[in-house]
């Protein structure tokens, strides 16, 4: 569509309050249709042509403000409306907060966002989400847990990008961070995901762990591998509307090596597994790269 005039402002003031608004208004975008139909009686062609309008004036609105507060932290909002003639409207809006601790080491940060949209036969449909996160980093040992839900009418789409709604999602991932070399490596990481995903029908649609660890030798050649488990699951959307379909558990195996990246010649190789329980499926990967 073609932009008719915008605006962007943005700044922060002395007292540590952040603010942007951005505004746009975009013109009317038509198409030229031909549609060629037969007489029954006669089989004479004829061709017709007009103009489709594929999209109406409309004005789209997106701004946020955030403060600072304590160190590093913040509390702030978010908010976006998308106006048009002959549609009805749309409208997000959030407030979430951060708190840092620690020098940045501890996080929590927690949002609520809630939208008003209209379906194809002009109903309202309101919605929500919420989400939590509580992080450490630093440290030998750190992870964050986090919980996020979205109701079924929630909807950010009209200005913005939403994978799905519908969903309840809990999860956890734990680290370990060895800087200090030991007797076969210079520095190595090992990471622990899990995570359980609902719909709002109690339905599980995604449930996992994955464990992979990552190091680096004394030569300063490298190798990890990571193993990945999903459990059986309902695939939901997969119907567009009708019953879920069982998704059997399977597992996931990935390698990878790769030599002294200070060198002129680099080299990794990466090559991956997949199998499912039943034995239904599997899968192979090779891969790798040469670097100059």
């Amino acid at each position: 569509t073609t932009i008719i005039g915008a605006l962007n402002l943005s700044g922060k003031t002395s007292s540590g309050t952040s603010f942007g608004i951005i505004n746009a208004v975009t013109d009317e975008e038509f198409a030229l249709v031909e549609r060629t139909s037969t007489d029954p009686d006669t089989g004479v062609e004829s061709t017709e042509r007009f103009r489709h309008k594929l999209e109406p004036v409309t004005n789209w609105l997106v701004g946020r403000i955030k403060q600072d507060v304590l160190e590093n932290s913040h509390v702030g909002a978010f908010g976006s409306t998308v106006n048009g003639s002959g549609f009805d409207p749309a409208y997000v809006g959030s407030v979430d907060g951060e708190l840092n601790l620690r020098k940045n080491t501890i996080r929590i940060f927690s949002r609520i966002t809630g939208s008003r949209t209209f379906d194809n036969d002009g109903l309202e449909q309101k919605g929500h989400e919420a989400a939590l996160l509580l992080k450490k980093n630093g440290g030998l040992v750190g992870g964050e847990v986090y919980v996020d839900t979205r109701s079924r009418d929630f909807d950010t789409n009209d200005l913005g990008f939403m994978e799905r709604n519908d969903r309840i999602q809990l999860g956890a991932w734990t680290w370990m961070r060895i800087r200090n070399p030991s007797k076969l490596t210079r520095r190595s990481d090992f990471n622990l995901n899990i995570w359980r995903h609902w719909n709002q029908d109690k339905l599980k649609i995604h449930e996992g762990i994955n464990f992979n660890n990552w190091h680096t030798f004394h030569n300063y050649m490298n190798a990890g591998f990571g193993l990945h488990r999903v459990n059986e699951v309902y695939n939901d959307l997969l119907t567009r509307g009708g019953p879920p379909v069982l998704r059997p558990p399977l597992w996931d195996l990935f390698i990878n090596f790769g030599t002294d990246d200070r060198k002129t010649v680099e080299l990794d190789l990466f090559p991956s597994f997949s199998w499912s329980d039943n034995g239904a499926s599997s899968s192979q990967h090779y891969g790798g790269r040469i670097r100059y």
